[in-house]
């Protein structure tokens, strides 16, 4: 008889489920919900073209104007200079503004192009530091920043030499300030995507040959980036015709190291021959790095970064390019490691550190053993 009270109670249950949809009922209820909403971040970084300035000979002349006729004009993006002769300036400031609610890394590349170029002074000031323009592209080290932080203004000055000769006449240039921006947690790769033309190494190991140092396309890239990986170059020579968009080769990871080893040559040119952005550099006996002009390096270093010489003659700048140069506005640390006294001298002649509101530290080792600091 039990057995039935159940089921009949079982059953008018079910009845009652199955009359909700035509009939009304006062049923106890409680109900919880959680909405979930989602928005997505920006990074939101914007130039602007402000603050033209022009003078001629040194001398302050109306604002876009130039004392032989010439004209400097701000059109949206572009600053057009026309006409320039040598003596002439025009100064302008890139105003950056950060809308960005995430936080951000953002770099400045600097392209010149155009046989104009090579009559022309232009010199970028980022983050307080000077940064020459040259005909090629050159990639500022990445900068951290929080949501809305400001960015500091970047000046631009383009000067053409008042020795310029008359082998500058009707010529051409173009110069391409480009920020560019990219969420904070970005790692090595994402960053090199989003600057680089190609030629990532990503596989480390061993580099031969040429056909070692190829892009997809099958092409010498130029700009080689090491990234975080551990990349060893023998009997290679990498000059400004086959790689080196300002500069030949780049380190840029605190556990990337580059090795220049048997007989590797790095042809610098008006370039910079190494770029470090932090990481490794090794030297070994028989490599060499060459690089020529003023304003130029055959390694030139901005982040924390270890170098091990092994030998003597590794670096050969010439026509007063600097061996290693060390060019900031933020602090950290070079440890440079050498064999001996004489090397030692060797390369602290061709050592320079430029660098405002920041204090570099550059530790020289003998033998493993501390000996000097700049």
């Amino acid at each position: 008889m039990k057995k039935k009270i159940i089921l009949s109670s079982v059953l008018s249950i079910v009845i009652c489920l199955s009359l909700i949809a035509g009939a009304t009922f006062a049923l106890f209820t409680s109900e919880a919900r959680i909405n979930i909403a989602v928005t997505s971040g920006t990074v939101d970084v914007t130039a602007t073209l402000t603050g033209l300035q022009t003078k001629s000979l040194g001398k302050d002349m109306p604002a876009g104007e130039f004392e032989l006729g010439g004209t400097a004009e701000i059109v949206g993006q572009t600053l057009d200079l026309e006409l320039m002769v040598p003596g002439d300036e025009a100064i302008v400031t890139i105003d950056v503004e950060n809308n960005s609610d995430v936080a951000i890394q953002y770099c400045v590349k600097l392209i010149g192009t155009g046989d104009l170029m090579g009559g022309l002074t232009a010199v970028a000031t980022i983050n307080g530091v000077d940064y020459p323009i040259n005909a090629g592209t050159y990639t500022c080290a990445w900068v951290e920043v929080d949501a809305n932080q400001p960015i500091n203004d970047i000046q631009l000055s383009v000067l053409m030499e008042s020795t310029v000769g008359d082998e500058y006449q009707n010529k051409s240039a173009d110069i391409t300030i480009q920020l560019v921006a990219i969420q904070g947690n970005a790692d090595e790769i994402d960053l090199v995507e989003a600057v680089s033309d190609g030629g990532v190494i990503t596989s480390g190991g061993v580099a031969n040959s040429l056909d070692d140092i190829v892009d997809e396309n099958g092409d010498v890239v130029a700009g080689l980036y090491i990234g975080e990986n551990d990349v060893t170059f023998r009997d290679i020579v990498l000059d400004k015709t086959v790689a080196g968009d300002y500069y030949a080769l780049g380190i840029d990871s605190s556990s990337g190291k580059l090795t220049l080893d048997n007989g590797a040559i790095v042809n610098a040119g008006n370039y910079y021959g190494v770029i470090s952005l932090g990481g490794e550099i090794v030297l070994n006996e028989g490599s060499q790095v060459t690089a020529s002009g003023s304003g130029n390096a055959c390694i030139m270093i901005q982040d924390d970064t270890d170098i091990y010489i092994n030998g003597s003659g590794v670096l050969n700048p010439q026509n007063g390019a600097k061996g290693i140069w060390v060019l900031t506005g933020m602090d950290f640390v070079v440890n440079i490691y050498v064999e001996d006294q004489a090397a030692l001298a060797e390369y602290t002649a061709i050592f320079e550190k430029e660098y405002s509101g920041s204090t570099p530290v550059v530790n020289w080792y003998v033998g493993g053993v501390l000996t000097q600091t700049n």
